[in-house]
Formats: structure tokens, sequence, C-alpha cells
């Protein structure tokens, strides 16, 4: 049933601009480290010198995956304001409702 309903249906394809996606090869190289450590820590949990390699390869890609999101939003905020600072309300709309991920129906407002 399920695989007749996702052929004739298919699958909602998300409009959500999000600042994972920018940055896809990255963070995913830092959590492929995180997640081999963790699974050698986890063999061997007697192991310290395993936990503490988890410990920092968990510490950087949490640290430098914020630090990823917020020069993201630190983007997104600064196009919002260039074009609101033009008057640019069609562009000012249009990069909001991509943040928001709702559809650009080429109106104003719905």
């Amino acid at each position: 049933m399920f695989d007749s309903a996702a052929t004739v249906i298919g699958f909602s394809k998300s409009l959500h601009h999000d600042w994972f996606d920018d940055q896809d090869a990255e963070a995913r190289q830092l959590l492929d480290t995180m997640h081999a450590t963790h699974l050698a820590w986890i063999s061997d949990k007697s192991n310290s010198s395993k936990k503490s390699a988890y410990t920092r390869a968990h510490g950087a890609a949490q640290r430098r995956l914020r630090e990823v999101k917020n020069e993201w939003w630190a983007k997104k905020a600064q196009e919002l304001q260039q074009a609101a600072d033009r008057r640019d309300m069609k562009a000012f709309c249009h990069s909001l409702r991509a943040v928001y991920g709702l559809r650009d129906s080429g109106s104003t407002l719905s």
C-alpha cells in the first residue's frame, strides 16, 4: 500500500531553503568523522583515548555547525535588510517566503 501511494502520489519536496543545504559537504564530513569516532568508542567502551577522540570530534562538529548556521542566518538577514532599505518589497517578500519555505505564487499577499 505504501509503495502504491508513493508511486501514485509521490513525496512532497520541501521548498524550505535551509542553512544545512548550503554547507552539505563540509557538514557531512564533520558528521562522518563524529560518527566514526563514536562507533570506535562504542565498540571499546573501556578505552579512554577513543572516548576523548569522540568528545573532541563531537565538540568540533557542534562548534563548526553552529558557526555555519549563524553565518547563514546573518547572510539572510543582510539580504532582507538590503531589500528593505531599497524599498524593494517584491525581493523582500520573495526572500522572506523562501526562508519560511512558502511557495511563491507570484502575487504579493494571499
